[in-house]
């Protein structure tokens, strides 16, 4: 969108003037629109103090609330890139929908060291976080053009509302407390499995994911440019209505499933 194009301008010139303003370049990113974050909560686990909180926090719900939501976290997104250097410490918390958590990933990369603010019967926090491919190995039959990625970490998908096409599946539930080899490991099994596809003639990447935001964000880290387009399905109301086409940067409602 043209519109978008001006915006990102004028946010980079904007955080230019930011990045003199903040007292340190260490950055909270808060993303939440299933319910929101109590940033006064999770204060005690960010190092150093005055660490500046970015927060993208809505209650979106339905299409048009997503991507209301997303419009803004892309800015949100878009600012911590800019004011992100070498030495900066990232944190990611909050209560995003599966396929934001991923865009965040994705955005943000995988080059970076984080620390994740995750939920489970209270917050807690998983420290410096570098992700580390696995050497893992993937194969994809060479007729293949469209793909089911199938990540489950917590509940199970329903593969009868799946798209019909070959389906590459990890089935590993994450334990109660995210752990960073954990995170490794779904980084490495998603990586492993788009590297595959550059192998082949896969064009589209369906990804159905289940799990907490900090494991999500792990899967959308895995994705690199040169890796195939990406649709992150979002399920609500007892069906698949819509995905995010993480490299068109665009949320497309799904009228007919599979």
């Amino acid at each position: 969108m043209e519109w978008f194009g001006v915006v990102e301008f004028l946010i980079k010139a904007f955080s230019c003037i930011v990045r003199g303003l903040w007292k340190n370049k260490n950055i909270v990113f808060c993303n939440s629109n299933v319910k929101n974050c109590n940033v006064e909560e999770i204060r005690r686990f960010i190092q150093p103090s005055d660490a500046k909180i970015v927060k993208a926090q809505t209650r979106a719900h339905g299409i048009k609330g997503f991507k209301r939501h997303f419009a803004f976290m892309r800015i949100k997104l878009m600012i911590i890139k800019y004011n992100m250097g070498d030495m900066c410490q990232v944190y990611h918390c909050g209560f995003a929908s599966q396929m934001f958590a991923v865009y965040d990933g994705y955005t943000l990369g995988n080059t970076n060291t984080y620390n994740f603010i995750d939920y489970d019967k209270a917050y807690y926090k998983i420290e410096r976080v570098r992700f580390v491919e696995d050497n893992s190995n993937c194969n994809i039959p060479k007729e293949s053009e469209e793909i089911n990625l199938i990540v489950e970490t917590s509940y199970d998908i329903d593969k009868s509302k799946c798209n019909n096409c070959y389906s590459i599946e990890m089935h590993d539930k994450a334990p109660a407390r995210i752990t960073k080899k954990y995170l490794n490991k779904v980084y490495g099994f998603v990586k492993a499995a788009l590297d595959a596809c550059c192998n082949s003639n896969v064009k589209i990447v369906n990804l159905y994911i289940t799990a907490k935001p900090s494991v999500a964000f792990a899967v959308g880290a895995a994705i690199q440019n040169y890796h195939p387009k990406v649709k992150v399905y979002e399920y609500q109301d007892n069906n698949y209505m819509c995905y995010l086409s993480v490299k068109d940067n665009k949320i497309v409602e799904v009228r007919n499933n599979g």
